[in-house]
């Protein structure tokens, strides 16, 4: 109950504001239709944004509208293959989480389990959706975190955890320093446009 209450008062704020903008309970999501007022976006606005964003974070490289009628199977590989190494790694570490979820819920780490479970549905629909990682870095960051923090925590109580105790040590500094040297910094989102400035809509 306490977190359905969190989970409303965290959530108002954002619908409130895509009602008074938009005339929707979620902008872009036309498909939750459920407000009648003045100020509403078209429909059609609303689609056409939608799509271009799913489209657009899938594969940048083709036209939005093209991506988005694409197969699953036909833009993973290349949008994977367009992500840095960060969040490739981060991507690839939550992609295991099914099996870290098998490994609590043996263990009995039942809270864990739970949490692990929702960051991976969010996950999902994030990666159905509009896969851009910078949509969803809280739970991409949360997941890997979890997840190498409960790998390391199993090392260090099994057999090897007197061995363990000083290589974890160095598997947290070359992480560290892997990912910090391997940043790389925001695509080019936007590609330069020629415009005939001498065309005669200029000088009308």
């Amino acid at each position: 109950m306490v977190f359905i209450v969190i989970a409303i008062i965290v959530i108002s704020p954002f619908i409130i504001r895509n009602y008074y903008l938009s005339g929707y309970l979620i902008c872009p999501f036309p498909a939750i239709d459920i407000f009648k007022v003045d100020w509403k976006i078209p429909y059609e606005n609303v689609l056409d944004e939608k799509l271009w964003i799913e489209g657009w974070a899938k594969n940048s490289a083709l036209p939005p509208l093209d991506v988005v009628h694409m197969k699953i199977s036909e833009w993973t590989i290349p949008w994977f293959k367009s992500l840095n190494f960060n969040d490739k790694m981060m991507v690839a570490v939550n992609a295991s989480s099914v099996i870290t979820i098998i490994i609590m819920l043996f263990k009995r780490d039942l809270f864990l389990a739970k949490i692990q479970v929702v960051i991976l549905i969010n996950l999902i629909f994030w990666f159905l959706m509009a896969p851009d990682t910078r949509f969803t870095y809280g739970f991409l960051f949360v997941g890997f975190s979890l997840i190498f923090s409960y790998l390391l925590k199993l090392l260090e109580s099994s057999s090897y955890a007197r061995i363990f105790k000083y290589v974890k040590i160095g598997i947290v500094f070359f992480v560290s320093h892997f990912m910090q040297k391997n940043k790389v910094p925001c695509r080019n989102t936007y590609k330069p446009v020629n415009i005939d400035y001498s065309s005669s809509i200029w000088n009308s």
